[in-house]
């Protein structure tokens, strides 16, 4: 029988594995708590974050669009998915749509979060060359309500 007690320890297992760097000891901690409670948010958010710092970024993305289904309004999933895509497939495009969503999930009392993102948004922006895909980052602020400040 589950017992989803038992997932909390697994979960604070891999915690503790992850933040002394003993990623493969986390990654099957957080695997057997998802054994006992599959839709626990601890391992759905560190299993890709793993897969990330093994640089499988292929991997981590299949994830984190796998968790983000359970969990759309998760802000940190959407950020980190808008973080694979920017800095490490150099999808400039994807990345900017999941920045757009993260920005409007963020709060009055997350002012530096919404910041780093709104910089990272204005980034992509004044960056890009391709006309087409400048109108389409346009629309897509257009229809977050995000308006870039010029420089």
């Amino acid at each position: 029988k589950k017992d989803s007690k038992f997932s909390f320890a697994w979960d604070n297992l891999g915690i503790i594995y992850y933040t002394t760097d003993k990623k493969d000891d986390a990654l099957k901690a957080f695997k057997n708590s998802i054994k006992e409670a599959p839709n626990g948010l601890y391992p759905m958010l560190y299993i890709p974050r793993i897969y990330s710092d093994k640089k499988d970024y292929q991997q981590a993305l299949k994830l984190y669009k796998e968790v983000v289904e359970i969990y759309p309004n998760s802000l940190d999933v959407n950020l980190s998915i808008a973080n694979l895509y920017y800095l490490q497939l150099n999808d400039a495009y994807s990345g900017f749509k999941y920045y757009a969503k993260a920005y409007k999930l963020t709060n009055t009392s997350q002012i530096d979060i919404s910041e780093k993102i709104y910089e990272m948004m204005k980034e992509i922006h004044n960056t890009s060359k391709d006309e087409k895909e400048i109108f389409e980052f346009t629309q897509i602020l257009k229809d977050n309500n995000i308006n870039i400040r010029e420089q």
